[in-house]
């Protein structure tokens, strides 16, 4: 609705009256009411949950970063998806692969899967396929090798030849489909980042200690514009930061740096004053 120039106010959650049920006339004529109240009459209210107040539209690097930062959740989802049925299929195949190689997900592991699905082609392989498959990694020794196929001869996994077959093919399906999704979150962030390094808020929030530039997206995407927070604590609360554990010298940065966006030109425009980001 802001794209279209429409005014957006939002409003606390509101309790029911006791004893009153629900409906929709009544909670819209509730609504109506408040909002006249105070846009209409100017009548100040004393419990600041019931104030209500103009949303003020997100800053050109939110809005650019938030569907941006969906995405990056997504397919972060489905990559986890996808390694978990992976790590199922192996323990399914070749149990004993996880003893010399404990994450069976990356990418050593995946190039000896992918190239020796099963543990009676692993066994069979020619020494310098399995070193080939391998690559230039320093992680998988060759005494590694050695011992993975010795025990891909000797493994316990399914033997069932229809079921081989079929975890085979969803095995490589899935290493695919890892890649690729791989590939989309390396653009993604790349992207992310670079709008993170031009953008003012992304600037100020990587200069503190412990937040990144895709920490700094997120945020930044969450956030939207600083002009909808009137005090520092409600942005602490959003960004669910407090004075405790690890967060003590995060949460005592943002202090700094809440007080330093607040000095700015009287003569500014308000958007320009809240344009940094909401963090402290």
């Amino acid at each position: 609705m802001q794209e279209l120039d429409i005014p957006v106010y939002v409003l606390h959650v509101q309790k029911r009256q006791e004893g009153l049920l629900k409906t929709d006339k009544r909670d819209a004529l509730g609504l109506a009411n408040m909002l006249y109240n105070q846009l209409e009459k100017g009548i100040q209210v004393g419990d600041p949950l019931q104030a209500v107040r103009r949303l003020v539209a997100p800053t050109e690097a939110a809005a650019q970063l938030r569907g941006m930062v969906r995405h990056h959740y997504e397919l972060t989802a489905e990559s986890i998806q996808r390694k978990n049925t992976l790590t199922a299929i192996c323990d399914e195949l070749f149990p004993e692969f996880t003893r010399l190689l404990r994450n069976p997900n990356l990418p050593t592991a995946l190039a000896l899967r992918s190239r020796f699905p099963t543990p009676a082609d692993l066994a069979a392989a020619p020494w310098f396929a399995l070193r080939e498959a391998r690559g230039r990694t320093c992680s998988v020794s060759d005494a590694k090798l050695i011992e993975l196929q010795r025990l891909a001869a000797q493994s316990i996994g399914t033997k069932d030849p229809a079921r081989v077959r079929g975890l085979v093919i969803e095995q490589k399906q899935l290493i695919r489909e890892l890649d690729l999704i791989g590939q989309h979150l390396a653009q993604l962030e790349a992207e992310m980042i670079h709008m993170v390094g031009n953008s003012r808020e992304g600037k100020i929030l990587t200069s503190i200690p412990g937040i990144g530039p895709l920490a700094a997206a997120t945020l930044i995407a969450l956030i939207g514009n600083i002009a909808n927070f009137e005090r520092a604590s409600q942005r602490k609360l959003v960004c669910r930061l407090g004075p405790k554990g690890s967060t003590i010298g995060v949460h005592s940065g943002l202090d700094t740096l809440v007080a330093a966006w607040g000095q700015t030109d009287e003569t500014d425009d308000v958007s320009h004053r809240v344009e940094g980001y909401p963090m402290g």
